[in-house]
């Protein structure tokens, strides 16, 4: 059967399928990817350890602290891991943790990347590091509640 509107429409149906399959593809892919990622927030375990340190050693431990940051977050599952002091606001409900201490915020991929983490040659060697300093450690281990 001849296409009566000639090879110019003929054409521009052909451009037109499959710029239509290119479009759904995308589609796919991109679903695929929110998937991913939902389901990996889904298994996110967010840590919060509060480190008590002997008074006036801060400073000495956030220097060794500092050190180990880049291999954590280098390792498998680390989505974030940094340490925090009190921020001077005038918030007048804000809790303060004080001097002696410091808070380290992480969020790892899942519970076998924390455990992993807790085992690595860098953790064990920062503890060795650290033994002089800290007095001791409270560790809370969340889900999200979303």
């Amino acid at each position: 059967m001849a296409n009566r509107h000639g090879p110019t429409v003929t054409w521009s149906i052909l451009l037109a399928t499959a710029q239509v399959a290119e479009a759904t593809e995308e589609l796919r892919k991109h679903t695929e990817r929110l998937l991913c990622v939902e389901l990996e927030r889904r298994n996110m375990i967010h840590v919060i350890a509060t480190i008590e340190l002997v008074p006036g050693m801060r400073e000495a431990y956030l220097a060794v602290f500092r050190k180990l940051i880049a291999d954590v977050r280098a390792e498998k599952g680390c989505l974030e891991y940094g340490p925090a002091i009190d921020s001077h606001t005038d918030l007048s409900n804000q809790a303060k943790v004080g001097p002696d201490k410091v808070v380290v915020v992480e969020k790892w991929k899942d519970i076998a990347a924390l455990k992993a983490h807790s085992v690595a040659p860098h953790m064990q060697a920062y503890r060795v590091n650290v033994k002089d300093y800290v007095l001791g450690v409270h560790l809370l281990v969340l889900d999200p509640a979303e």
